[in-house]
């Protein structure tokens, strides 16, 4: 059975873990120590997520999931992740089951989280899985006109969001979050429309990304630069993979293709989701 350290990289660090305690039901965090932790090249913004490889007695089999980094100290060679616990998931038995001294691996560092210069009021989106970045934007964004939008379990979810001045906080308590159907995609129509010169960044369910997505690029006339929406996680993530399966190499080659063509990231991404929905996916 291979070990953490087996499966990583060149381009990879190692880590281990100081100590996990529960922030809430939902929540738990987790800090890690990870020598050479530079070398990764963290991104500064506060969305900024990683992969994080682990085993456990449950799963000896080392596993990948990707976390926020919702707090990181360079010096000391540290990062604080807060995992949204959901389930018997891998990632919660992990953050759960996490001891002192519990290898880690660390890799694969991204940010999403780009608004353009001219956008007058910034849109923040996101579901419980979200939570960890959507507070890191609203601790550290810059912009004076900013609303969160977000969609929690319980309403004692909301008390992990950081306080700030002028913010505009708007919840769906109880809906969403794999247990009913979302409704961030009528909020965020409802507060980004098509006059807005903003900005509107979304973490959330796959196919409520792809919802939202559309709603602004195709109703509501936003750029691409105007957007930045990502799938944190898909509902009956399973079955999907098993169908996607057989169709694997021809999505990728049209992503790769858009990118050859020199369109840009986000476009390229727009094109393979859209083949996808033209599969059922």
């Amino acid at each position: 059975m291979a070990t953490v350290e087996e499966t990583l990289t060149a381009q990879a660090v190692t880590g281990s873990v100081v100590e996990s305690a529960p922030l809430s039901r939902h929540l738990q965090r987790v800090i890690i120590h990870a020598p050479g932790l530079d070398r990764l090249q963290l991104p500064l913004s506060a969305d900024t997520a990683l992969g994080i490889y682990f085993a456990s007695p449950q799963d000896p089999a080392p596993t990948g999931r990707t976390y926020t980094v919702r707090k990181h100290d360079l010096s000391a060679a540290r990062i604080i992740v807060d995992v949204v616990l959901h389930g018997d998931a891998a990632g919660t038995r992990w953050a759960t089951g996490a001891a002192p001294g519990d290898r880690v691996g660390l890799a694969h560092p991204k940010s999403w989280f780009r608004p353009p210069h001219y956008a007058d009021r910034h849109v923040l989106v996101a579901d419980l899985a979200g939570l960890p970045a959507i507070s890191g934007l609203i601790e550290g964004c810059v912009h004076s006109d900013i609303t969160a939008i977000v969609e929690v379990r319980d309403e004692d979810d909301l008390d992990y969001l950081p306080k700030r001045l002028g913010l505009r906080l708007i919840s769906s308590i109880g809906t969403g979050n794999g247990e009913t159907e979302s409704v961030l995609p009528a909020l965020v129509a409802k507060h980004c429309s098509a006059t807005d010169v903003g900005y509107c960044w979304f973490a959330g369910e796959a196919s409520t990304a792809r919802t939202v997505r559309k709603l602004l690029r195709h109703e509501q006339g936003w750029t691409t630069d105007q957007i930045d929406v990502v799938g944190y996680w898909r509902h009956n993530s399973d079955q999907w993979s098993d169908r996607f399966a057989p169709h694997g190499p021809r999505m990728y080659s049209i992503y790769e293709k858009s990118i050859t063509d020199g369109k840009s990231e986000k476009v390229a991404l727009e094109e393979f989701d859209d083949a996808l929905e033209r599969l059922g996916l």
